[in-house]
């Protein structure tokens, strides 16, 4: 039974000590020292997140001056790919007509040749070969 006791007594007494470290661990992470130290902290990183917000405006900036140049660019490009589909249409259109003239001359001259053969007769049912002997349907079968 002072086993039970002693127990209780020293979880009791284990809670307090914990209870008072995490008290001490509050105050002293409030002191004006630490709260300094902190601020100060913050305040790096605040200036290292403005040193790296104004990179990011520059590189912004540079970009922004390159569109014009890109865009008159692009301009200039459409306007000769244009120039260059109207010179270059009627020659596509020459190269399909001779397409068509070479197909057309194929098929003529296949047409041509059907033409020249000469017919063939249909062939009469004349006598038929004689059948050997043994074999099926002939003589001796």
């Amino acid at each position: 039974m002072l086993d039970s006791v002693r127990g209780v007594v020293r979880s009791a007494i284990g809670a307090a000590e914990h209870v008072e470290v995490d008290v001490q661990a509050d105050v002293e992470s409030h002191t004006p020292a630490h709260v300094e130290a902190k601020l100060d902290e913050v305040i790096v990183a605040l200036h290292r997140a403005a040193d790296s917000a104004e990179r990011h405006v520059e590189v912004v900036e540079g970009l922004a001056d390159t569109l014009t140049p890109l865009t008159e660019a692009v301009a200039r490009l459409t306007d000769q790919i244009n120039l260059l589909l109207q010179v270059t249409a009627p020659l596509a259109a020459v190269e399909r007509d001779v397409a068509r003239v070479r197909d057309l001359r194929r098929v003529g001259g296949l047409v041509h040749r059907l033409g020249m053969r000469p017919a063939v007769p249909p062939r009469s049912p004349g006598p038929r070969p004689p059948v050997p002997p043994g074999a099926p349907g002939g003589p001796g079968a």
